[in-house]
């Protein structure tokens, strides 16, 4: 069996109350992976309480946790951050609350290690995939994926779902200057457009709770369609290489 040292890279912001716990679980999740020979969990955090010691301390108890502090706020720059402290041949993007199923997880890097795989998706819309979340939430994700599949020919059914790639295909990430969840958006755009080797891998999703309350769609969206109209500018209409 294929092997692969891991990089496992979970963004933070004021996460005092989970933060320990789910740390843990992704550890014991990640050390009984056959298909990984070694493996790291970077936090990129940008957080006003008690996360930053948390983390720390527990960094003491299991080394392989890494502390990261961001240089400004955003899911985006703590990713950026984190993937510029990693020191493994695969990146995976891990939410720190476990709203995705961590099964998947395993598929992902199997076809990294074992099938040629360059950037793995973990996709509510692949076949056996799902999505348990409220329905504005749904209709959002749905519109979203299809605009962008409609503008730029992707081809991949869920653009916002769990990540991972070798680090040595994805040399782009500087040209990447997102620091909001369009991050993995521009890292699916460029992967497709170097001719990478993507592969969905069915994953389910739960919404976490109290997010709901939270959520504005029509200011989420209007955010997200402004990048996205951006983006097909400097792509299709400028012809930005990379």
């Amino acid at each position: 069996m294929g092997k692969i040292s891991l990089s496992v890279v979970v963004p933070t912001r004021n996460e005092e109350k989970i933060v320990k716990g789910n740390l843990k679980k992704i550890n014991g999740f990640i050390s009984r992976l056959d298909s990984v020979s070694g493996y790291e969990i970077i936090v990129g955090d940008y957080s006003t309480d008690s996360t930053p010691e948390i983390v720390k301390r527990l960094s003491m108890e299991i080394p392989a946790i890494r502390y990261e502090k961001a240089e400004k706020r955003g899911i985006g720059e703590g990713l950026r951050h984190a993937i510029n402290a990693a020191s493994k041949e695969v990146v995976l993007f891990y939410p720190i609350d476990l709203t995705y199923s961590l099964e998947t997880v395993g598929w992902m890097l199997h076809g990294i290690a074992e099938d040629g795989v360059d950037v793995a998706l973990g996709s509510r819309r692949a076949k056996g995939g799902k999505e348990i979340k409220s329905l504005k939430r749904k209709l959002f994700s749905n519109a979203y994926a299809m605009l962008i599949n409609i503008m730029f020919g992707l081809g991949i059914k869920d653009t916002q779902g769990l990540l991972a790639f070798r680090r040595e295909k994805v040399g782009f990430l500087d040209a990447i200057k997102s620091n909001d969840g369009f991050f993995q958006t521009e890292v699916l755009l460029y992967s497709r457009m170097k001719g990478l080797n993507i592969k969905e891998y069915p994953v389910t999703q739960r919404d976490r709770p109290g997010e709901e309350s939270n959520v504005n769609p029509f200011r989420e969206g209007c955010s997200m369609l402004k990048k996205v109209i951006g983006k097909f500018y400097e792509i299709r209409i400028k012809g930005k290489k990379i």
